[in-house]
């Protein structure tokens, strides 16, 4: 997180406390004394506790979330922050005098690219230890480690000097060692503490408690709609990562005048109140309490939080959603959240109460990720009433113009609740900086809030503030004894622009719809029954299938980061992100598109639409660094198409011919792109050497990538397999016949290929290539889009075998390494493609296990089970991180692999092919999500029957029917073939009916739910 510094602020003292081993500079967020590893005992106090840190000189601080290269796993997160300036120091004084001192300073360029674009000098106590010093000349690139060793004689005195010669000067981190301790100092170094009392994740049930001494993790589940940004209502009741501002690069945190409150007053009582907040997260002021336990709980869409506090006389909850609506990507992309605040009245006598909602104004605050263009919060605000009879609230806006970057963080928002049953109250501006609140004991008498100034209506001010702005909205209403209330809070927001690094201006898609925040809270108003209950149907499927809890709430989990982490511009497609790189939004590269979007596929299948034309435009732009912007996929290398790149246009002219009745329509296009690229000499060049130049693994060291011919042979297999099958639909024989042939023909290359390495290719402790999920890709990408894999028995023997050398260790091999570029990282995704991948060709036991083992490592103590987004990381103090959603979205590939249903429009095939886990049983019930429609199969292993009853179907195109012509289904006969059955009469796949097999025969009747 960047701040800004005053020159020459010097810290007098230093406070040290102890926390689990370590020895903490609380004063100063650079310095973390302590031993480098936990001791087992009680923690050693200091040798000398009158030492002292000083930062002289004007500077600042950047954290990125690109990986760096080559950094030790105990330092990498140190090389995430840096601390800049033209001329700055760190002065350590009071040292003891008799010591050796091993310094040792660490370097990672995370701005300039080339050598000679920064150069710097630096000094230790008054001597210069390094001169013209060139960080990404000595490191041998940008985002790479370095290390500078010293050491200094005895000394009381240590002054470390940076200076700028070209450029400003920086360093990451300071380590001292012969002190008696270890001394960190940097911005990362408060990261490195790792507290052992943050309450857990239980994975199964999606909960987290907080209580008995337990902190909040800082993060929870996103909500937000598609595409407009999120917010995070944290276990411990608190707000924070907020994105709704277009602030991608750096989401805020903390503030302070944003939090719920509740009012309680019986009899002649005086009355009390509680900040719905845990612990020391919680808003602190001097006249109101927090609440003292919660337990939380996360099912995407919805969270609840349940606070306990037996000194107050009411139970009070909350339950908060973001609409998310299956095959409807308008209803499920508004920029509003919604909290319902339930209160229970458990006494005899009645309870007057009230519930307060507090939102501080952060209008225009916000970073591109880029020093200098960081912004402060807008010094110019305005603050409304608004609303009509059914809903109240305050509108928060600005008077600044939005005039270049800031434009992207100038908008507005809206707080209310509804007027049904309750007495609203309003206070149009607070300053939550002070020490205690100002309302406070207006609220506890009377459950009302003073509307201040009461003249003028329109409260705003032109002027340099002190302070911060808030605005409140309460709701008052009386309880009887036992009686209850649930009362709605709403928080919507309107940003409508983005300016990206370059200074491209972009629009948000949702700006097109409303001309405000208040406009946005109105329309949800107006259809909030059917929001919430068509947002829970799909969410209940998964509870009432027979799935495991923990798969269950991964799909949750996934659904959750997919859908807060995505970006929808006007007159572009949703993108997903990925990382965030130095502020520029880096976006899924598109080889990795069909399992990164496995989730969004079933749920809205028309953004595939969009994106094929956003990939016709990627088609016809160079990949050189002039042009590259965040709208960019990596889509050429050079002036070739990569093998990669075009079995993902495939998978995308798969769909398009899947979903589009226009057989002129886009997916054309795309066939013409491929079938040229197989009458060059693309896909020969690429196989004709080992090592993958021109593949999105470029970067990778090559011990990683040795040889990835043979999964490139079967990317080339599935490019052809649907041309095959496109030609045949098409009525094509001849032009079908040739692409049979050229399938043959690359399959019969992967075999050979994968005969040749098979031997060498596990080491005899059971690690692989790192990279060895990758050369599953194409099977997998060939069953997300036609339903059927290419695996043949070659494949599935090595499979075995990488699967059989996995299952007894203890956790998972890393099955690949970060990109040292820093534009994408997968830690984990190719191992959720590859356990998809094991179910699907046979091994559903040993896949499931992988699976299960995944979503352990992503949800273990201080991780994000919600993705890893962005930088989330950051404040999990984990050395290593996972930045992006794409892992939690990978694990609905493991979801579709199981269930095995499959529906072909263009051929009028439905297939199912279940592939059970003993652990399930031989009788399932499985929630069924597809392009096409959503439902719940009932599934008979032992009789070899099933009924498919069809809850939901997409819009199809010209509003024709979804027909079945043929089946294809397990052969009872022979374990594991399939048979292929052709209906005398075609079945319709209808929402109230259900689709029956027995016996070898398949009818439709109407479903009993």
């Amino acid at each position: 997180m960047r701040s800004g510094e005053p020159p020459a602020r010097p810290y007098s003292h230093v406070l040290i406390v102890f926390l689990l081993g370590w020895v903490f500079c609380a004063q100063e967020p650079d310095a973390a004394f302590g031993q480098r590893h936990r001791p087992a005992a009680t923690p050693k106090p200091t040798n000398s506790p009158g030492m002292q840190l000083r930062i002289l000189g004007e500077s600042q601080v950047f954290t990125g979330s690109p990986p760096i290269a080559n950094a030790p796993a105990n330092r990498r997160v140190l090389f995430q922050s840096c601390r800049y300036g033209r001329d700055f120091r760190y002065v350590l004084e009071n040292l003891p005098p008799h010591n050796q001192l091993r310094i040792e300073l660490g370097f990672a360029e995370l701005f300039a690219e080339a050598p000679g674009e920064r150069l710097m000098q630096i000094e230790i106590n008054g001597q210069i230890l390094r001169d013209n010093f060139d960080v990404v000349a000595e490191s041998g690139g940008a985002r790479r480690a370095l290390v500078v060793h010293h050491q200094l004689g005895p000394s009381t005195h240590l002054e470390l000097r940076f200076v700028g010669k070209k450029g400003d000067a920086f360093v990451n981190f300071v380590r001292v060692e012969g002190l008696g301790q270890e001394i960190v100092i940097g911005p990362g170094a408060a990261r490195l503490l790792q507290p052992e009392n943050v309450a857990g994740y239980d994975l199964t049930r999606g909960e987290i408690r907080v209580q008995d001494g337990y902190a909040a993790p800082p993060y929870a589940m996103p909500l937000g709609g598609i595409g407009t940004g999120s917010l995070e209502l944290l276990a411990d009741g608190t707000f924070s990562n907020i994105t709704i501002g277009n602030s991608w690069a750096e989401a805020i945190r903390g503030l302070r005048g944003c939090f719920l409150a509740v009012r309680a007053k019986h009899r002649s009582f005086s009355g009390e109140g509680r900040i719905l907040a845990v612990g020391k997260g919680a808003p602190s002021f001097e006249n109101a309490k927090p609440m003292l336990a919660s337990r939380y709980r996360a099912h995407y869409p919805f969270c609840e939080l349940e606070f306990e506090d037996p000194t107050f006389p009411l139970e009070v909850s909350l339950e908060a959603f973001a609409p998310c609506v299956s095959y409807d990507l308008l209803a499920s992309s508004l920029p509003v959240v919604v909290i319902y605040v339930n209160v229970r009245n458990p006494n005899l006598y009645p309870v007057a109460s009230a519930v307060a909602l507090s939102w501080e104004n952060m209008i225009g605050r916000g970073t591109i990720g880029v020093p200098p263009q960081t912004f402060p919060q807008s010094r110019t605000v305005a603050h409304n009433d608004a609303g009509t009879g059914e809903l109240l609230g305050v509108h928060l806006s600005s008077l600044e113009p939005p005039l270049g970057p800031r434009t992207t963080f100038i908008g507005d928002q809206f707080v209310g609740t509804v007027t049904t049953g309750v007495v609203v109250s309003r206070l149009l501006n607070w300053d939550p900086s002070t020490a205690t609140i100002p309302w406070w004991k207006e609220f506890i008498r009377s459950g009302r809030v003073a509307r201040r100034p009461q003249n003028p209506e329109f409260w705003s001010t032109s002027q340099a503030r002190e302070g911060n702005c808030a605005a409140v909205v309460t709701a008052a209403f009386n309880l009887g004894p036992k009686e209850s209330r649930r009362i709605p809070f709403f928080i919507a927001w309107y940003y409508p622009h983005f300016v990206d690094a370059d200074g491209t201006m972009h629009t948000n898609a949702y700006a097109d719809r409303f001309a405000s925040s208040v406009g946005a809270a109105f329309y949800v108003l107006s259809r909030l029954d059917w929001l919430v209950s068509e947002s829970r149907a799909w969410g209940d499927s998964l509870f009432d299938s027979d799935f495991p809890g923990w798969l269950v709430q991964s799909l949750l989990d996934g659904a959750a980061s997919s859908a807060a982490n995505s970006v929808w511009w006007k007159g572009e497609a949703v993108r997903w992100l990925a990382t965030r790189d130095n502020g520029a939004l880096s976006f899924t590269n598109v080889e990795l598109d069909p399992l990164v979007r496995a989730w969004a596929d079933c749920f809205f299948p028309e953004l595939d639409t969009d994106s094929w034309k956003l990939t016709l435009g990627d088609l016809k732009r160079e990949n050189s660094a002039s042009q590259r912007g965040p709208m960019q996929g990596s889509l050429r290398s050079g002036t070739q198409l990569t093998i990669e790149s075009l079995a993902a246009i495939t998978a995308k002219a798969r769909r398009c011919a899947d979903l589009d009745d226009d057989t002129s329509g886009v997916h054309k296009k795309f066939i013409h792109v491929i079938e040229s690229a197989f009458e060059g000499d693309t896909l020969q060049s690429q196989l004709a050497k080992p090592g993958c130049e021109a593949t999105f693994f470029a970067d990778w060291p090559s011990t990683v990538t040795a040889d990835l011919r043979p999964y490139k042979a079967l990317y080339a297999a599935a490019v052809s397999k649907f041309l095959e099958e496109l030609w045949t639909a098409e009525g094509e024989r001849s032009r079908a016949l040739r692409w049979r042939r050229e399938v043959n023909e690359w399959d019969r290359l992967a075999r050979t290929m994968f005969a040749s390495i098979e031997r060498g290719w596990i080491s005899e402790e059971g690690h692989g290539p790192p990279s060895f999920a990758a050369y599953f890709a194409a099977d997998w990408l060939s069953r997300t889009t036609s339903g059927q894999g290419l695996a043949n028995d070659s494949l599935t023997s090595v499979i075995q075998m990488v699967v059989a050398r996995h299952l007894p260790v203890d956790t998972i091999v890393p099955l690949e390494v970060p990109t040292t570029g820093g534009a994408f990282t997968a830690p984990g995704l190719l191992n959720s493609w590859f356990a998809a991948e094991a179910i699907g060709a046979g091994l559903p036991n040993a896949g499931l296990e992988l699976a299960a083992r995944l979503a352990q490592l992503r949800t273990a103590p201080y991780r994000n089970p919600w993705g890893m987004a962005l930088f989330y990381e950051e404040a999990t103090a984990q050395p290593a991180a996972e930045l992006n959603h794409s892992v939690a979205a990978s694990v609905w590939s493991i979801a579709q692999a199981i269930v095995g249903v499959h529906y072909d429009r263009r051929l009028e095939r439905l297939i199912v092919l279940p592939r059970l886990p003993f652990e399930l049983g031989d009788h399932v019930v499985l929630p069924v999500f597809t392009p096409h429609f959503h439902g719940r199969l009932d599934f008979d292993a032992q009789e070899h029957e099933w009924t498919l009853t069809i809850l939901r179907t997409a819009a199809p195109p010209n509003g024709s029917a979804l027909q079945v012509r043929k089946l294809i289904v397990p052969d009872p006969d022979y374990a594991g073939a399939r048979r292929e059955i052709d209906l005398t009469k075609p079945l319709l796949l209808r929402p109230g009916y259900a689709l029956h097999y027995y016996s070898g025969r398949c009818e439709e009747e109407p479903s009993s739910r």
